[in-house]
């Protein structure tokens, strides 16, 4: 297991590392957007999501 958990960190890492120098950006500052920008952006947008699906549904009386 901890085999497998060390590959899947190490392909996120290399991930992380590629994507910064094809975007010409350095790995902080691609760490910087990623984690603090675009995840919770993406987060917020899924909550509100389901949040707007929740008040659209019709109230099902049991």
């Amino acid at each position: 297991m901890n085999k497998l958990l060390e590959k899947i960190y190490w392909f996120c890492t290399d991930f992380c590392v590629n994507a910064s120098n094809i975007l010409g950006i350095s790995y902080e500052e691609f760490n910087f957007w990623l984690f603090l920008v675009l995840m919770p952006l993406g987060l917020l947008l899924l909550v509100m999501l389901n949040v707007w699906k929740y008040l659209l549904r019709p109230i099902s009386k049991s």
